[in-house]
């Protein structure tokens, strides 16, 4: 089920405030759900834009 507005401007402003650490952790890590939210805060704050490795994991690219 995907989220409701309400829950996409909570987990919007909570991750707006979250270490550069933690966004830059791999998508897989969160859930499905988040991951766009976690990509705009990403571009946002400008983290991983310029990976080369675009998974974050270069063993598996």
């Amino acid at each position: 089920m995907p989220l409701d507005p309400t829950q996409r401007a909570v987990a919007a402003r909570i991750l707006g405030r979250e270490s550069v650490e933690l966004l830059a952790r791999p998508l897989w890590e969160f859930h499905p759900y988040h991951r766009p939210l976690v990509l705009t805060a990403r571009k946002r704050r400008n983290i991983l834009q310029h990976d080369p490795e675009p998974i974050g994991d270069p063993e598996y690219a």
